[in-house]
């Protein structure tokens, strides 16, 4: 059985009909113009963020194979919706098994693209803003939309806490600037402690972590289980005393897609003084 997104999350059927429009006349690649199946487009996703959009769309049943490690695909879709590798290895024969009309793909995939199928190539992206114009390609206007209501809205405090962005304790991984986690924390009210890092995204040693001596670390493990992830967010604050570490547990915390509005709330809610620091909030991952 599929599951859905709660209906407030779809969108008028005008909506579906710019979906297919977009995907015929805008970024999209060559094709070789055969038409749609009677029951409608047969889409391939391989990104995890897009398959949660398309799902939202109320085109699940069209989703009919997907990319490995698809947090979206596992928690939406059916156990046995095939897999056709990943964007950096497409497996060409069993893609083409599928006969899809619409293949959705990072931009700089290099694949053979099936007879009959378009492309919609999109970047991976490094601020909110490209998150919502990927949206927007995929007819998801109503969510573009409230993305960037949501960021509009929000007001940067530079005198907020410094927060260390962790995705991972052993070692610990951490979310530099220019990304889209960074500008959600920065949203958030939070400041992140590795603003000045010269990349996005790094491992910090015991002794580069308890140096940058963070006032708070949010700790992202999407879709670990509870115990696991108090264990891990207890060995971090072990590690750096003093330090109040918040661990978020939500399945599609990292993905830059329709649920950045719930993941601007979530970490809104992490960052207040007096939060409860445990993985507390899987329940609520979808909104």
């Amino acid at each position: 059985m599929r599951a859905t997104l709660p209906d407030c999350a779809r969108p008028a059927p005008g909506l579906l009909v710019c979906f297919f429009l977009l995907l015929t006349a805008c970024g999209r690649g060559p094709s070789h113009g055969s038409p749609e199946t009677a029951g409608g487009p047969r889409i391939v996703s391989l990104i995890p963020a897009a398959t949660l959009t398309l799902v939202g769309l109320g085109l699940g049943e069209n989703v009919v194979g997907v990319g490995e490690h698809d947090p979206a695909a596992e928690a939406l879709l059916p156990r046995e919706t095939p897999r056709v590798g990943s964007f950096l290895d497409v497996d060409a024969e069993r893609l083409a098994a599928l006969s899809p009309t619409r293949v959705v793909v990072p931009a700089g995939t290099q694949l053979r693209l099936p007879a009959g199928a378009e492309l919609l190539a999109q970047p991976y992206p490094e601020t909110v803003e490209q998150a919502a114009a990927n949206l927007e390609a995929l007819g998801a206007a109503g969510d573009a939309a409230a993305v960037r209501a949501a960021f509009a809205e929000a007001t940067p405090d530079p005198g907020g806490p410094r927060v260390l962005l962790a995705f991972g304790t052993s070692p610990v991984w951490a979310s530099g600037p220019g990304t889209v986690n960074d500008e959600v924390l920065r949203a958030a009210g939070g400041v992140n402690a590795l603003a000045d890092a010269a990349v996005p995204a790094l491992t910090l040693d015991e002794e580069a972590l308890r140096a940058l001596a963070p006032e708070v670390v949010l700790l992202l493990l999407p879709g670990r289980d509870a115990v696991a992830a108090e264990a891990e967010r207890a060995s971090l604050a072990t590690r750096l005393p003093g330090t109040r570490v918040a661990v978020l547990v939500d399945r599609f915390v990292l993905l830059p897609g329709p649920n950045l509005v719930g993941t601007l709330r979530r970490f809104r809610e992490a960052l207040a003084p007096g939060a409860a620091p445990g993985p507390t909030m899987r329940e609520r991952e979808g909104g």
